[in-house]
């Protein structure tokens, strides 16, 4: 079985899923909507109340991998001068 827990500005998803004769199957899926202003651009700003709501579900939680929203970042292609060694 593998998790993917995913944090966006306004809910954290967690995924559990399993392999079924190499196929993947959705075995449990549960969505926490977060309070406004705990998570900003990807900052978590109040722990608190995602932490509580973690520690409930933490059997889900084994091994799993996280994903936290960055659609509001961008890249910029820098550019470096010429160093020399």
């Amino acid at each position: 079985m593998k998790s993917v827990l995913y944090i966006n500005n306004d809910k954290i998803q967690i995924l559990s899923i399993h392999n079924r004769a190499g196929r993947p199957v959705l075995k449990e899926r549960v969505a926490i909507s977060l309070d406004p202003g705990s998570i900003i651009n990807g900052v978590i700003i109040r722990k608190e109340p995602i932490v509580e709501e973690l520690a409930k579900r933490k059997g889900l939680l084994k091994g799993c991998r996280v994903a936290i929203n960055s659609s509001n970042i961008f890249i910029k292609k820098m550019a470096y001068p010429k160093l020399t060694k």
